[in-house]
């Protein structure tokens, strides 16, 4: 036993001499570890943040001694955590849900290459409408063709219950000015480009009716030519009669460029 784990013993052995042990201890001793053991993980919650509240408070060397405080730091949120892992290469970008009950947070982080050298990868965090986030970032470079303009990163489509107008983004090079999104009727609406200074990449989205089937994505150069198509399979998938039946593996979006 060392010095700190004996003046610990006898602070509390000094503590316990000050009650005295009614006749009917036992029992009551027996009643309340019956209740105990029907609430046990909320007895641990408590006696672990008691013990890190004394931890954190009180220095424990003895009579006279003195009292330290301090404050514990609460725990950081998703995207706090993952941008410290993984700083942006630039602002972040925050793209908007189309029903406004969700907002994603985006950004590129510089990695170091195994030989040598540099590239980037797409980082995202969503922050969902009953509080939580989620989010990650890309363990190897995209898109797997160096030809490709563009690429598409996360969104809505996979979602069940499906939103009415649904989201998508992703990356594009930094030549890349514009993007159209198309519908199977070819209706087109225009998407947003996101740039952030000394990042050679860019970041898009696009909205579209989550009932559209096929939606083919159209990324223009400065000069208003075509240099990439992106085309989508939105799953057909049809829930029970409350619309909340967990998205199957086949729900994922599709994308293959044309």
């Amino acid at each position: 036993m060392n010095d700190l784990e004996g003046r610990l013993r006898a602070a509390l052995d000094a503590r316990a001499a000050t009650y005295t042990v009614g006749a009917d201890a036992y029992a009551k001793i027996q009643r309340r570890g019956r209740r105990t053991r029907q609430r046990r993980w909320i007895s641990l919650v408590s006696v672990a943040a008691a013990v890190t509240a004394i931890a954190a408070a009180v220095n424990l060397g003895g009579p006279g001694a003195d009292v330290t405080t301090g404050v514990v730091d609460k725990p950081r949120d998703p995207y706090e955590r993952l941008a410290a892992e993984n700083p942006p290469a630039g602002a972040p970008m925050v793209i908007e849900h189309p029903l406004g009950d969700r907002s994603t947070r985006a950004w590129f982080t510089e990695r170091t290459a195994a030989g040598g050298g540099t590239f980037y990868v797409f980082c995202q965090v969503t922050q969902e409408p009953y509080g939580a986030s989620e989010g990650a970032c890309d363990q190897r470079p995209k898109p797997e063709s160096p030809s490709a303009q563009a690429w598409y990163e996360g969104g809505t489509i996979g979602t069940l219950p499906r939103p009415a107008i649904g989201l998508g983004y992703g990356a594009a090079r930094e030549n890349i000015a514009k993007v159209d999104v198309v519908d199977q009727n070819g209706t087109r609406a225009v998407g947003q480009m996101y740039r952030s200074a000394n990042v050679p990449l860019a970041i898009w989205s696009v909205v579209f009716p989550s009932k559209a089937g096929v939606i083919r994505l159209e990324f223009f150069d400065d000069r208003g030519k075509v240099v990439e198509r992106v085309r989508l399979e939105v799953p057909r998938v049809s829930g029970d009669a409350s619309g909340r039946r967990p998205a199957p593996e086949s729900s994922q979006p599709v994308p293959s460029r044309r």
